[in-house]
């Protein structure tokens, strides 16, 4: 037998948007965790769906745009934290992965055991330098032992610190270490990050890319982020489908547009963003020739 859920009905409604509180968006990823764990559990069941996989338009949405917010990714396909268990069910010889459910931020320490997602076999988990843990797989959890990779449940400390020191968790498999994260909580090292999914597309005046634009911490880290717009620029031969400029405080500090090619027309591509804390980013697509006799399917 198979089955799909919600891994959310316990919340009312039903709602995690990037601007949630974070421990709201850290119970999205306890929930899913649960659910699928269960379902291992018993032999019963062969799999399961999550649902919702992303967040849609729907009759009984919320607000004025009338979306559901109950997806594991948003409506941009960006995954959410309640999206980390389903990234660590991967051998770790094909990808190791370390997914932290929570934020590092002033202010946003996890008060409770913080979930981190990893295939990991053992993680060594430090704090401004100083090693905190060695943390292990969750095996033995009844929430969660049913995993194939159970998440890593850390006891972070807390207290008020204007900044708190950066964070460092090291994973190992086999006694060799094979992956690492490092979040900073000190916002004066925040940029704006851009990244498209394709180097290239078809100047067909039909493909298309989507651009991913977000704030990140020194490392790369998802930032959430409170105010302001960014502002798009694009030189080259494509449209740009999306709003600019972009409510990126409203969201939640990133965001997502994307770059149609035109017809006939190769060339590079450039699209540039701005936000006024931030600072600027900029991608580049090249558009490629269409070859003679290749027709859409």
């Amino acid at each position: 037998m198979k089955a799909d859920f919600e891994g959310v009905v316990e919340t009312r409604p039903q709602h995690f948007a990037w601007t949630d509180p974070p421990a709201l968006l850290a119970r999205q990823a306890s929930l899913h965790a649960q659910a699928q764990s269960l379902a291992r559990f018993d032999p019963a069941y062969s799999g399961m769906l999550a649902w919702a996989g992303f967040d849609y338009a729907s009759p009984l949405g919320l607000g004025p745009d009338g979306v559901k917010w109950a997806g594991v990714a948003d409506g941009f396909r960006i995954p959410k934290p309640g999206a980390a268990i389903y990234k660590s069910q991967v051998d770790p010889s094909v990808r190791p992965v370390i997914v932290p459910a929570f934020f590092w931020e002033i202010g946003e320490t996890p008060t409770g055991p913080a979930m981190i997602a990893s295939n990991c076999e053992q993680l060594e988990i430090f704090i401004g330098g100083a090693h905190l843990s060695t943390a292990q797989p969750a095996f033995g959890s009844l929430l969660y032992g049913g995993l194939h990779h159970p998440p890593f449940l850390v006891s972070l400390p807390v207290g008020p610190r204007a900044v708190p020191p950066e964070l460092l968790i090291v994973g190992y498999v086999g006694g060799q270490q094979v992956a690492e994260v490092r979040m900073s909580a000190d916002p004066a090292d925040d940029t704006l990050a851009m990244a498209a999914d394709d180097a290239t597309i078809s100047a067909d005046g039909v493909d298309a890319t989507r651009v991913v634009f977000r704030a990140v911490d020194a490392h790369g880290n998802q930032r959430r982020y409170p105010a302001g717009e960014v502002a798009l620029t694009l030189s080259g031969p494509a449209t740009l489908i999306g709003d600019n400029p972009f409510a990126f405080g409203a969201y939640g500090g990133l965001g997502a547009v994307w770059l149609r090619s035109a017809a006939g027309h190769p060339g590079i591509i450039t699209l540039g963003a701005s936000q006024p804390e931030l600072g600027l980013a900029e991608v580049r697509v090249r558009s490629l020739p269409v070859e003679r006799g290749v027709q859409l399917a």
